[in-house]
């Protein structure tokens, strides 16, 4: 069963290792722990275990911007990042949400259509 939920310092770990897959070391942990220290991390589980996670700021111009979104290997395409971007867009504690890809991301392109 797909969940979405705001991460505890309980899921740092799992976040860091989700992480670690994607760009090979833990270098952006202390990020990751003060996004869940301040309520700005989202996590998206598959049953008990984290499938992704969206972290997001609200220094844009007084707007939420997403930040970062990061899905496990094993759960890409199976729509993971399309849950956390529905649940940051109706949760979001500013009127606007913004976010940006490269434009060599043609996956996640287009969940921003």
């Amino acid at each position: 069963m797909k969940t979405v939920h705001i991460a505890n310092i309980e899921d740092l770990d799992m976040i860091a290792r989700i992480d670690k897959e994607l760009i090979g070391n833990t270098s952006r942990l202390s990020y990751f722990k003060k996004a869940v220290e301040l309520g700005n991390c989202i996590v998206a589980k598959c049953d008990k275990e984290i499938a992704g996670f969206l972290i997001y700021e609200t220094n844009f111009f007084h707007c939420a911007f997403v930040s970062l979104v990061v899905i496990s290997s094993s759960y890409r395409r199976k729509g993971f990042a399309s849950l956390l971007l529905d649940y940051m867009m109706s949760q979001s504690p500013t009127s606007k949400v913004f976010s940006s890809t490269n434009r060599s991301n043609r996956v996640l392109n287009g969940t921003h259509k």
